[in-house]
């Protein structure tokens, strides 16, 4: 019997196989060229990039139109409709269309879905893992993936009766708000953060002594008092396991080991053994937040020398306290003007350590380390929940569709 393992209790009637296109009155995509833009145009000009996380988000850099334009190459989008990416990084992302004013480009699908069925239904239906499996087995393009509009008209899907479709929506909607809720306490933190750092390193918020008097002013020290370059040891090529090679991910996310290394090729390059609590930053990328502090797990992982590593003085600094302070994006990107090279542009270690900060006492770093650090483990906390939830979510939908 065609039915998921997992349903209501009233239900029980037999699932039925449709093709996607006999379920919807229209499937179709966006305008395969581009309009004439306008700064003060009420329409955007909409593309895949612009779905995240199931809704319609627009900032500065979309394009917008007027009101001409849009009625020139509009499509016929309702309250029916769902919209997909077609194509490039985000193919496969599907958001619900809520009477956005827009205009699709081409890369932005739409599926105009029939009175009886559910839309909320499908645009969950069209994100469980089978489908997703299938799409993947189909798209076209080695590098830049397509789905196209034939392959989403042939997709078969297992529909059941209206009444049990909008049963399985609406529970799928009430855990949604539930992760949004979730994903809105976390944004919330973020901010929080944001403003107490704002006001920390502008010295508008100061912390005192156990005698409740305030630690001594601020003080411009270049990065050469309180790191240094380390002597790791050389790994020979022959000698190089390529599953322990780390790299740095950008905006400030850490240190992680390289799993991108399916078609990397050692040549010559000089590989060093790292060392946990160590310094580390790419070369190429430190102006876009490409640093961090190596954890205690990938001691003794390897690096290349773009990715050098460093040293700290533990009797000058608190590292947590300079990974905070460079981490502001306000800082790392105002260092790509230090980058040298003609082609891909650096920031060598001697530059590096030329750098300068306002650095507090070691007293006052510390307080303030612990106190950012005890906002970031409450961030880490709900971040946690909220991926329990969408694990809960994704776990449900396996067993609640076939």
């Amino acid at each position: 019997m065609d039915a998921p393992s997992l349903r209501f209790i009233e239900f029980s009637e037999e699932w039925s196989t449709k093709k996607l296109s006999e379920i919807t009155s229209a499937i179709g995509d966006g305008l395969h060229s581009t309009p004439i833009y306008d700064d003060n145009g009420n329409y955007y000009f909409t593309n895949g990039s612009n779905i995240q996380h199931g809704k319609l988000k627009f900032d500065e850099n979309t394009k917008t139109i007027n009101h001409e334009e849009f009625l020139k190459y509009r499509s016929k989008l309702s309250k029916n409709s769902i919209l997909v990416s077609l194509n490039g990084a985000t193919w496969g992302r599907f958001g619900l269309y809520n009477g956005e004013p827009i205009l699709l480009g081409k890369s932005l699908g739409y599926i105009n879905v029939m009175d009886n069925i559910s839309k909320n239904f499908l645009y969950y239906l069209l994100q469980t893992k089978k489908i997703r499996r299938f799409f993947e087995s189909v798209t076209t393009g080695s590098t830049i993936k397509n789905l196209s509009l034939h392959t989403l008209r042939n997709t078969e899907l297992k529909i059941p009766s209206l009444k049990e479709q909008e049963k399985i929506a609406d529970f799928y909607v009430l855990l949604n708000q539930k992760i949004q809720l979730q994903q809105e306490r976390i944004e919330l933190l973020k901010d929080q953060k944001k403003g107490y750092m704002q006001k920390i390193f502008n010295r508008n918020l100061r912390f005192k002594d156990t005698n409740n008097n305030y630690y001594p002013m601020w003080k411009k020290l270049k990065f050469n008092n309180f790191l240094y370059k380390s002597n790791c040891k050389k790994v020979k090529t022959d000698d190089i396991d390529v599953s322990k090679l780390i790299t740095v991910r950008l905006h400030g996310l850490g240190v992680i080991k390289n799993t991108n290394t399916s078609t990397l090729k050692l040549g010559s390059t000089i590989y060093y053994k790292r060392n946990a609590g160590d310094f580390i930053y790419g070369k190429q990328n430190f102006f876009n937040g490409a640093f961090g502090i190596i954890p205690v797990e990938l001691e003794g992982f390897l690096s290349s020398n773009d990715i050098p590593t460093l040293k700290f003085d533990l009797s000058v600094i608190n590292p947590i306290f300079f990974l905070e302070y460079i981490g502001r994006e306000s800082f790392y990107k105002n260092c790509e003007k230090l980058a040298s090279g003609t082609g891909s542009k650096r920031i060598h270690e001697e530059t590096l350590l030329d750098m300068e900060l306002e650095l507090p006492s070691l007293n006052e770093q510390n307080k303030i380390a612990d106190f950012l650090l005890r906002i970031n483990n409450k961030i880490n906390y709900e971040e946690l929940k909220i991926q329990f939830l969408i694990s809960h979510k994704q776990a449900l939908m396996q067993k609640m569709f076939i």
